[in-house]
């Protein structure tokens, strides 16, 4: 049995009592005071978090819309396969892209804003990093998502908003409508030709695959893509679409300390390997790194409404919850 078999039949044994969770009813809805925008794009912030509409390439009829950092989402009329992510509306605590925002947020003349937003955190002494996120998407046939936790790192704790992409990106999928393309789904595919592991971190079970070429682009030279995908997976049941929870707490700090050991193992004892077959021996998060910015949002491809009815980022000393 090939590798990427066996850690495909492992998952499946970790999780086969485990069923995909049908969307949760939101308790969060878009009011006449809410903030809208259907700008491809455009940031309202709340406290610190910014929600952003990032409709970076044209989703048919976006428009983004928050009320608070616990209750936002997006309405698309995007019904037809684009053949690819045609937006990623998200929140985000920490460092961003957009230059006029960084220079709204910071200190006139810096790039502070992801120090004042409680982030950037040396890896070395990060103590905690936790996201709950619970949120209603469709899973009506044909629909094409990612619920996406964006994790950004930096080799400073106060980048510029041109140090695009990261050092390292860390890929967290708490949850995705895949794409049936035959005997297995779109990311099946992905995910067994990449050299894929199996891993429990934080109480949750992921499929990883590490540096996918297809993924390079989105780390700098040096650095890394790391992509994981929340239990359950299409791995544990015949056409299974819906992958993962749309209610979770992820324990981002748990994930950063495993891939910053040396010679990593997987939940069956085995070594992590690149996706090209070649053995992962050297901490995967390296210690001059920084957490710069913990994004979540859908990369939408196919759907026309998602809503987060509760959202949250814990870092350090501070409390879970809001």
């Amino acid at each position: 049995m090939e590798r990427g078999q066996s850690a495909l039949l492992l998952f499946a044994l970790l999780t086969a009592n485990v069923l995909t969770a049908a969307p949760l009813p939101s308790t969060c809805v878009r009011t006449q005071s809410s903030w809208s925008t259907t700008r491809e794009y455009e940031s309202k912030r709340f406290g610190n978090y910014l929600i952003t509409s990032d409709n970076f390439n044209r989703t048919p009829g976006q428009i983004t819309w928050a009320s608070s950092e616990l209750c936002w989402g997006a309405i698309t009329n995007s019904t037809k396969e684009l053949g690819g992510v045609g937006s990623y509306p998200h929140i985000v605590r920490g460092w961003v892209n957009s230059a006029g925002d960084m220079r709204a947020l910071s200190s006139p003349g810096t790039a502070d804003w992801t120090r004042r937003s409680g982030m950037g955190i040396s890896v070395q002494s990060l103590s905690k990093a936790r996201v709950h996120w619970k949120f209603a998407a469709p899973v009506t046939p044909g629909s094409r998502w990612m619920a996406l936790i964006d994790v950004y790192f930096h080799t400073t704790p106060t980048p510029d908003a041109a140090e695009f992409p990261p050092g390292t990106d860390l890929m967290i999928d708490q949850s995705l409508m895949d794409q049936d393309i035959g005997e297995q789904t779109f990311y099946e595919a992905v995910a067994s030709r990449s050299h894929p592991f199996v891993v429990t971190l934080g109480g949750l079970a992921y499929l990883g695959y590490v540096d996918q070429a297809g993924e390079n682009a989105f780390h700098r030279p040096g650095g890394h893509t790391l992509h994981l995908f929340q239990a359950p997976t299409a791995y544990t049941r015949d056409a299974a679409l819906n992958w993962g929870g749309t209610s979770a707490t992820t324990d981002v700090a748990a994930i950063i300390r495993y891939f910053m050991q040396p010679n990593a193992r997987d939940s069956a004892g085995q070594p992590l390997h690149f996706a090209d077959g070649t053995i992962v021996s050297a901490p995967l998060i390296t210690p001059n790194l920084f957490l710069t910015a913990i994004n979540a949002g859908w990369e939408v491809d196919v759907g026309t409404e998602f809503s987060t009815s509760d959202f949250w980022v814990a870092v350090q000393d501070e409390p879970d919850g809001r």
